[in-house]
């Protein structure tokens, strides 16, 4: 991908994540110009079975959206598992939003394919759109209202 133009590596970006952006509720409601620009700053990532995605008091700067696969939120123990996460459940939405320390560790559990946004390229869209700022907030408060971990 690296290799071809830049505008051909956007809207190669653009094909392969909108439908994430779709399907993740915290971005529900978003502008269209908005949501394009979220999708070309996402940088894909992939985690084989056992991959510690994130661990838990690490510092955290990045959102993760599941394209496909499973991954699994891991107890106080680092052993029980709280919840399983498949395609289209995202995790790090405190921790883009708010850079602080994970409060819980998230391991893969098959082959992941997931896309990261971190939180400066985060802080870029809300700076350029600040509209959609209380939409994704409410969207979270929405998503916390149902889910707690």
């Amino acid at each position: 991908l690296g290799d071809l133009p830049v505008t051909l590596q956007q809207q190669v970006k653009l094909y392969c994540a909108q439908h994430l952006i779709l399907r993740v509720p915290l971005f529900k409601g978003c502008e269209p110009n908005v949501s394009s620009m979220i999708m070309t700053l996402l940088d894909p990532r992939i985690h084989v079975p056992g991959d510690m995605i994130v661990q838990r008091g690490e510092h955290g700067d990045e959102l993760f959206i599941i394209d496909h696969g499973v991954c699994v939120v891991l107890g106080d123990d680092e052993i029980s598992t709280i919840c399983k996460l498949e395609s289209g459940s995202y995790f790090g939405e405190l921790a883009v939003l708010f850079e602080g320390r994970r409060t819980r560790s998230v391991v893969a559990s098959s082959h992941c394919y997931l896309y990261s946004l971190k939180h400066l390229a985060l802080e870029r869209i809300l700076h350029e759109h600040p509209m959609c700022i209380d939409n994704i907030i409410d969207n979270i408060v929405k998503c916390y209202d149902y889910v707690t971990l």
